[in-house]
Formats: structure tokens, C-alpha cells, sequence
């Protein structure tokens, strides 16, 4: 078995736990037909109904997609989405999940990162994950610093995610390549400096830090070169303040992936930690609808929880 069939077994068996008595779904739009096309014909191999359905490519993470896209989602036990912008965080995909459908997106993805990311031993991944979930679960306080100048405190709810990539119960969901833990900080509370270094969504690889001033739960200000100024531009154009929202924390655990430029691998990198801004209705507790959701990937963080340090400079200490 070779590696890109090898993850596309772990993506429909291991990952989904897709069996024959299932109806299995891809969604894709033309720039990922391909990798849509080698899922499907494993999955045609394992259950009885599987099917694809073309979407328009999105302007942005976080949109809607078509009405009879999120229609037909609703009628299959498992859903893939190969897309260019990530469709997780949308009504469509909730909605789909509320129905019971099992969802994987998997924004952005590439032969290469299939091969690299999803072969990965993903019972590995879920047990540093789930040491990491036990220290969020009894946390209050958390303390992200680092060299390059981030100094932020966030408070944890009693929700978590923990994608580990195994989404095998009724109305699942999580990303593909998987490998993080974290959650929707407590809304109206976070505040400092964030030094965004390693790569932001829809922007790629940084060649200059993005740094976001934080201030009761809100981005108020933002500075760097000139992919921070089209960051700045893109979220003027929403008229939406929820796009300000600090939305999510989570730390990277997949020790296969790379920084890339391609966010849905970026943010799972072993030793890494992510930030995002807008929507976080989806997961982890939080409250904020918006209609952009976007990671910014930091490297080399310390991290306290009520004041326990569990990582230094991006080395796990569980």
C-alpha cells in the first residue's frame, strides 16, 4: 500500500470510521477534484452509496456554501470536504452535524500534505492530545508568551475541542489532517499582544510578524508589513466587529505536519500554538457568529495554565 492510498484508508477507516452499511459523501470544488476523486474510489471500496457533489471554489474561509450543497450534506452518515477555503466554520456544516451526519473538512489540502500529514500514527496523536485536554479541563487562566513579544492572558470555559482525528459518533466533526486541542476563550475577557510569526489563514508563510493588540476579547489594533495591511483591509470590508473576535486557542499536536503556508496544516504542527479571530460558534463553547474565521499560527510558545507552565518555548512539558 502506498502512502496516498495509505491516507486515504486512514482518512475513510481509521479517521471517519466508515463502514459498509454507510452512506459517504465528498464535497469538492475544481481545484480539488483530484484528491476528491482518489477518497471517493476508496470509499466505493467500503461502503455501498458514495457519492461527490461540485461546489463554487469560496471567496474566503467561513462562507456559506450553495443552498443545495447544504441540503444534500444533511442526507449522508459521512461527509468529506476537499475544498480550497475551509467550510467548518458555516451553518451548513452545524447544521449538517446537528442532522447527525459525521463531518471531516479538510481546507486547503494537497497530494503532499495527504501523504506527509495522513499517515501519521493518529493513536499517537490522541494521547498527547488527551493529556493536553486534561490540563484545559481543570484550567481557569491561561498565559501565552513568547520571545518574539506575545504577552496574552485568555480565560478557559468548561467546553474544549480535542481534534484528534477520530470522528466515528453521530454528528462528529473535525479537521483532516487533525492534531490540536483547544477552545473558544471566554468571551469579552482576553486581552495584550499576540506576535503572529509562522503563517496566518488566506495569507500564507509571514515574512513579517502580524501583531494584534488585544483588549476585552477584541483585535483593536493591528501592525506589520504588507500581508498585515491586506489582513486589515479584508476585515474592514465585513462591517462585522465579531470579525475582531478573539475566537479560539489551541495547540498543535500533529508531529508529522510542517509549516506550509496552508493553514490547515500549519495550525496542527507539533509545539506550535494558533490564534484565531471571528467565528467560534462551532466549537469549544464559544458564543460569536461571524462570517470569517481565520488562524493565525505562533511558533515557539510558553504557555501557563493558573500559572503551571505545561510548554516551553513550543516543547510540551505533560
Amino acid at each position: 500500500m502506498d502512502s496516498l492510498d495509505t491516507a486515504a484508508n486512514n482518512i475513510l477507516k481509521v479517521c471517519m470510521g466508515l463502514n459498509k452499511s454507510e452512506s459517504f459523501l465528498v464535497v469538492y470544488d475544481r481545484n480539488k477534484k483530484d484528491i476528491a476523486e482518489i477518497i471517493l474510489e476508496k470509499a466505493n471500496k467500503i461502503c455501498k452509496t458514495a457519492s461527490k457533489i461540485e461546489t463554487k471554489v469560496g471567496k474566503v474561509s467561513g462562507e456559506e456554501p450553495p443552498n443545495d450543497i447544504a441540503k444534500e450534506i444533511k442526507k449522508y452518515d459521512v461527509v468529506v470536504m476537499v475544498t480550497t477555503k475551509s467550510l467548518s466554520h458555516t451553518d451548513a456544516r452545524r447544521n449538517a452535524c446537528k442532522n447527525g451526519t459525521r463531518v471531516a473538512s479538510m481546507p486547503g489540502i494537497s497530494i503532499d500534505m495527504m501523504k506527509r500529514t495522513l499517515t501519521a500514527d493518529y493513536s499517537k496523536i490522541k494521547k498527547k492530545n488527551e493529556k493536553i485536554r486534561r490540563v484545559f479541563q481543570k484550567g481557569n487562566k491561561l498565559r501565552l508568551v513568547t520571545a518574539k513579544g506575545s504577552d496574552l492572558i485568555m480565560y478557559l470555559n468548561n467546553e474544549l475541542f480535542n481534534d484528534d482525528g477520530f470522528y466515528h459518533k453521530k454528528g462528529d466533526f473535525g479537521n483532516l489532517p487533525a492534531g490540536e486541542v483547544g477552545f473558544a476563550p471566554v468571551e469579552g475577557k482576553t486581552s495584550g499582544v499576540v506576535v503572529i510569526d509562522e503563517s496566518m489563514a488566506g495569507f500564507g508563510k509571514l515574512n513579517e510578524n502580524m501583531i494584534m493588540e488585544i483588549e476585552k476579547g477584541f483585535v483593536k489594533n493591528i501592525t506589520g508589513g504588507k500581508k498585515t495591511k491586506e489582513l486589515v483591509k479584508l476585515l474592514k470590508k465585513f462591517k462585522d466587529k465579531n470579525v475582531y473576535n478573539i475566537a479560539e486557542f489551541a495547540i498543535g499536536t500533529n508531529y508529522k505536519a510542517k509549516i506550509t503556508g496552508k493553514i490547515l496544516e500549519d495550525e496542527k504542527v507539533d509545539g506550535t500554538v494558533h490564534i484565531a479571530i471571528g467565528d467560534n460558534s462551532s466549537f469549544g463553547g464559544g458564543k460569536t457568529n461571524a462570517p470569517v474565521h481565520l488562524d493565525g499560527v505562533i511558533s515557539k510558545p510558553t504557555v501557563f495554565v493558573d500559572g503551571k507552565k505545561i510548554m516551553d518555548n513550543g516543547r510540551l512539558l505533560l
